[in-house]
């Protein structure tokens, strides 16, 4: 379509292509575009409220300011000031100074987000006076969300002010100091690590391992290479393979149907289109802990949290799919790219957010229980703090990292006895419905689903390991019973298949999956480069 007809269809076509009307005049600078953006932001559809305040920001249109500060003040959806704030921050003309000095003499910590998302650094020096006050505030949120964004805005002329809060009695106001501090001098950092290291908080005290070096690489081999692709692939294809059903009844599954075995093309939230085989937010995130991993050699919340934080303004702006964000792991993730520390965003959340991500901390600590359990804990009390959760992401890690050595032909019984044993020191609850399961074997796995439950973190995870200990000697029955019930079908799809492509290896995946799976060079060479950064950590 050309601008004319695109333009057309925000006025008068469906919501879906709309919203993907929006995106296309992203570049458009004409005022005819501009008019019919500033239309889309009346819209009843928050998402393309949303898309529409993003295009506006991008398109450098001054014109188009009045509207996106009338979005941040007066929108009803958190969500859409959020966007209408990022959109103002492609500005570098000074746009909302009496915004951001009333919210300077506030409390609201929603205003001090968005003055600080709708920042720049060619805008900052209007309103720094105002938004330096941050750093004295007497609430620990607003410092330490003061401390990173300032340090993004202008380090050099407030290093002195941020190195001085290092010694702040608030754990994350200390935390986001050394962060900006490492971010920006590496050589000063290396000095604090001595104090560093005697900090009373423990993710504190973990900062020192941001300088420390691997040691000697242990011996490559080609079977243990291969199981870590086999897992990050069986991962993917499990969670592309039940996203399209996620949710959905199994008696509906099965009229339309009869069972999900292959890739199916479907669309998501927002309006947006999946092709077969793409995979959803359970492998966007288990990518980004292997990426952690890669890059740093340890599990950090606060490196973690960074990292979903800057996925989620891709998508936030229109550079990224969306893949089936739940609204609150959204909320948690927004709140990460603003700046504001995990301590105050993580939650007692029922999701299964932290243990869909868990896979490769399996693989990367396999065989290491202490170090398994410590980086399960730490991602997720990124997102889900809450001690059941905590122990649903140490199992799935756990399990993975078992099955990398588990012998052809080994006990089923006893392996699901093993992990009851392992786990039941962190969470009773999880422990007692692997066993209530286990004894179960009469009913199918969608059964299962219907008697113990198939969404939510404990549930997640006992149902993918039952699929495991039925079906390990085949990855496609494995999967594919996974997915065909009513729940969480990707999350327990991607599960399963970590943990069957961990024990069976990829040539046990059908090459109709292998061929299938959206991306899979990228994923395989995620788990590549996983398994060279394993080699130097050991």
């Amino acid at each position: 379509m050309n601008e004319q007809e695109i333009i057309k269809t925000i006025y008068e076509g469906k919501k879906e292509d709309r919203i993907s009307a929006v995106v296309a005049l992203t570049s458009s600078k004409s005022r005819e575009t501009l008019d019919a953006l500033i239309y889309a932001t009346k819209a009843d559809s928050l998402h393309l409220r949303r898309a529409a305040s993003i295009a506006i920001g991008k398109s450098g249109n001054v014109q188009g300011i009045p509207t996106l500060i009338n979005l941040l003040r007066n929108d009803l959806e958190e969500r859409v000031r959020w966007n209408a704030a990022i959109a103002l921050s492609y500005y570098s003309t000074p746009t909302i100074t009496d915004y951001v000095r009333n919210a300077s003499n506030t409390n609201n910590r929603e205003n001090w987000m968005l003055s600080f998302l709708a920042t720049n650094k060619n805008n900052f020096p209007e309103y720094k006076t105002y938004l330096e006050r941050g750093l004295k505030h007497s609430d620990d949120f607003i410092r330490s969300l003061t401390v990173t964004n300032i340090a993004r805005l202008d380090w050099d002329n407030y290093r002195d002010k941020i190195i001085g809060l290092a010694n702040d009695p608030s754990p994350a106001v200390r935390e986001a100091s050394y962060a900006a501090i490492w971010e920006n001098d590496k050589e000063i950092f290396e000095k604090f690590i001595p104090q560093i290291e005697k900090d009373e908080d423990e993710h504190i005290r973990a900062f020192a391992l941001y300088q420390k070096k691997s040691g000697e690489s242990a011996e490559i081999s080609t079977q243990m290479e291969d199981r870590f692709i086999a897992c990050i692939l069986g991962g993917a294809i499990g969670d592309a393979l039940g996203g399209p059903i996620e949710g959905h009844r199994y008696s509906k599954i099965k009229e339309k149907f009869g069972r999900v075995k292959d890739f199916v093309n479907y669309k998501y939230t927002f309006g947006e289109p999946r092709e077969s085989g793409e995979w959803t937010d359970d492998t966007d995130m288990a990518l980004t802990v292997s990426q952690a991993l890669i890059e740093q050699g340890f599990i950090h919340p606060n490196d973690l949290a960074a990292r979903f934080g800057k996925d989620m303004r891709q998508i936030d702006i229109n550079e990224k799919k969306q893949r089936g964000y739940a609204a609150f792991s959204i909320s948690r993730q927004r709140k990460n790219y603003a700046g504001i520390n995990w301590r105050f965003i993580s939650d007692n959340s029922r999701g299964c957010g932290s243990v869909m991500r868990a896979h490769p901390i399996g693989l990367f600590y396999e065989g290491n229980n202490k170090a398994i359990i410590k980086a399960a804990r730490d991602s997720s009390i990124v997102s889900h703090s809450g001690e059941d959760a905590i122990a649903s992401t140490i199992l799935l890690a756990y399990v993975v990292s078992r099955a990398l050595h588990l012998e052809k032909g080994f006990d089923r019984n006893m392996f699901g006895e093993e992990c009851i044993a392992f786990i039941k020191p962190y969470s009773t609850d999880l422990a007692d419905r692997i066993a209530n399961i286990r004894k179960d074997q009469k009913l199918e796995i969608h059964e299962l689903a219907e008697k113990y439950g198939g969404n939510g973190h404990t549930r997640t995870v006992s149902l993918a390991l039952e699929c495991f200990l039925r079906y390990s000697d085949s990855y496609e029955e494995t999967v594919t019973h996974a997915i065909n019930h009513s729940g969480d079908s990707d999350s327990v799809g991607s599960m399963a298949g970590a943990i069957a492509g961990a024990y069976l290896g990829t040539n046990a995946i059908p090459q109709r999956y292998k061929n299938g799976v959206y991306k899979r060079e990228m994923l395989e060479m995620t788990a590549k480069n996983l398994y060279t950064a394993y080699l130097a950590r050991n």
